[in-house]
């Protein structure tokens, strides 16, 4: 590539910067069709605009990543070494999922930024999806010095953070952050800490609470619901002055933490290794809840199917990753006609009416039972299996140990790894990988055709007298 190198026309003036600052607020907006417009629009007679450029590949990094690699190579020639711009690259390519060369992209990011705490995080994800253990977690501490609270859902506490020190005799607060199915993730690592001799407290969100409690009988559980009204509050404190209100149950208890750890940060001291991961099921169904369940389930779905397949199709549809990673429910026709299969929803209910858009498929609904996750948890110990998009019901059933076939988009997230079919978190778990973004029929297709299979061997062969 040749470019014009002269430095009035590398360098952003008056125009360009407001052409730039309204791009940008479209496109923190979500207006993001307005900001690419604006942005091309303006490099029709400002081509040589290096800035514009690199706004532009950051753009397009997602929904067009070898275009935005174009413009970014193009910024380079204009303006060779300019700031973020080889973090821009790296993060391109991880989205093309192009591992090595993102790799190689953030070490020149990391090496051209003086070790930015920004450019740590985002590699964190490049290594955690490629499975760099140690390197990965240490990068993913950034975290909690880059984003607050409120992104995180993670609220401030007064006692030091465990950073690996002994826990024999100790008490060790473990504290939910991020989304359900991340709390139910990282509790896996629970019956590492008491294994260790700590004395465990686990505040977690107050639906997993009764799920969490039977799993773990010597941990005190504790309801921690971090809602917008909570997430205000604890805002106003960055030394944990302002306490959940569980903090009266510890005093109760005659209990102080020696230590506190969300629990994202526990996998830097106990998973560094491939071979730390614990491929067994660390959550239990109540027996009590089980024998309830099964009644509930017969009365609302009775006879005899060769299969009960529970089924999940969608995240939060509030935003676009929620989107992306879910299943639209009129897709699904094509698994109506699988016979012998009984569908039964675990969609909870914000989204269960969806439905009735597909009465083909005849989904039990039992999104009333879906408020509780020991509920939940009862509900799916009574299917012959689940297919369930990127949820916290995937994560609970893994966590259950039970069969679980995950649709996934095709950049996932980095707990998912890259091309893999199975997953280190949960031995159940089998992965159904999108090959092109947005195009499920592939793997919709595929998931038929084993569900098929499934069904075929299940059936007895007709008999002839």
């Amino acid at each position: 590539m040749t470019a014009r190198t002269t430095s009035s026309r590398t360098m952003p003036n008056a125009d360009s910067a407001d052409i730039g600052l309204a791009a940008q607020a479209h496109l923190e907006a979500g207006r993001s069709a307005y900001g690419v417009a604006l942005l091309k629009s303006a490099l029709r007679t400002q081509s040589n605009h290096a800035h514009l450029h690199t706004q532009l590949g950051m753009a397009l990094r997602q929904c067009a990543p070898d275009e935005a690699l174009m413009h970014l190579d193009w910024a380079a020639a204009l303006q060779p070494g300019m700031q973020g711009l080889a973090l821009g690259r790296a993060l391109t390519l991880l989205e093309k999922r192009e591992l090595s060369a993102s790799r190689a992209a953030f070490e020149q990011a990391l090496a051209s930024s003086n070790d930015s705490p920004a450019v740590r995080w985002e590699f964190a994800m490049e290594l955690l999806t490629e499975g760099v253990w140690s390197r990965g977690w240490d990068y993913y501490e950034e975290r909690l010095h880059l984003f607050d609270g409120e992104v995180l859902r993670l609220c401030p506490l007064p006692w030091p953070q465990w950073q690996g020190q002994p826990l024999d005799g100790r008490t060790l607060l473990i504290h939910a952050e991020q989304g359900v199915g991340d709390e139910i993730m990282y509790a896996s690592m629970v019956p590492d800490l008491q294994a260790m001799g700590a004395r465990v407290v686990l505040a977690c969100m107050p639906n997993l609470v009764a799920v969490m409690q039977h799993a773990f009988a010597d941990a005190l559980v504790l309801p921690h619901p971090r809602g917008p009204a909570q997430m205000k509050t604890w805002q106003k404190s960055q030394s944990g002055e302002h306490l959940p209100d569980w903090a009266a149950t510890l005093a109760q208890h005659g209990i102080t933490p020696d230590y506190q750890a969300p629990l994202g940060s526990l996998a830097r001291q106990l998973r560094r290794d491939a071979s730390q991961f614990v491929l067994e099921p660390y959550l239990r169904t109540e027996p009590a809840r089980v024998q309830a369940m099964r009644h509930i389930l017969e009365a609302a779905a009775p006879g005899n199917p060769a299969m009960r397949v529970g089924l999940a199709w969608c995240g939060n549809l509030d935003n676009p990753h929620g989107q992306a990673k879910s299943l639209p429910i009129e897709w699904l026709h094509q698994w109506a006609t699988i016979p012998g299969v009984q569908w039964v929803s675990l969609q909870g209910r914000q989204y269960a009416h969806q439905a009735q858009q597909l009465p083909a498929l005849r989904l039990v609904d039992m999104s009333a039972h879906t408020d509780d996750f020991a509920d939940l948890a009862a509900l799916a110990s009574q299917l012959d299996l689940i297919i369930s998009v990127d949820t916290s019901y995937a994560h609970l059933c893994g966590a259950l140990g039970l069969p679980v076939w995950l649709p996934l988009r095709r950049n996932a997230d980095w707990r998912w790894g890259w091309q893999r079919r199975d997953t280190v978190w949960y031995s159940q778990v089998e992965l159904f990988r999108q090959t092109t973004d947005g195009d499920w029929a592939p793997v919709l297709t595929e998931i038929e055709s084993r569900l098929r299979a499934c069904v075929r061997a299940r059936t007895p062969a007709p008999t002839f007298n």
